[in-house]
């Protein structure tokens, strides 16, 4: 009964990611005020996965990291990417759930912002 195993651990993991997840928007939603996130739980539950809206710029969506990083304990780190692009990541596992809030800020946002 190997699969009934794996799919309880999935579960109790997906239940773990929930609670979490619940429990900052609750957080959020009294008073702690950080950027909202688009928020999804990995299909096998072992991750929970933040990143800001698309829209905005690059300053915010940094900041949008940052915050929720500070909030959750976790290290940031900027890894430059092509194009001039930074991905901004902050990983980790906070209170027994794996966590990633991530973004891409764009390298051609401020020729962008300017017409060029």
């Amino acid at each position: 009964m190997a699969d009934d195993r794996e799919q309880r651990e999935q579960i109790a993991w997906q239940l773990r990611a929930n609670q979490l997840l619940t429990d900052l928007l609750r957080e959020q939603n009294t008073g702690g005020l950080r950027p909202v996130l688009r928020w999804t739980i990995q299909s096998a539950g072992c991750l929970l996965f933040g990143e800001p809206p698309m829209v905005g710029d690059n300053a915010g969506k940094a900041a949008a990291v940052r915050a929720w990083a500070d909030r959750l304990g976790l290290q940031v780190r900027e890894t430059p990417m092509s194009h001039g692009d930074v991905r901004v990541t902050a990983h980790g596992i906070h209170e027994r759930v794996k966590v990633a809030v991530c973004t891409t800020l764009r390298g051609d946002e401020e020729e962008t912002a300017h017409g060029a």
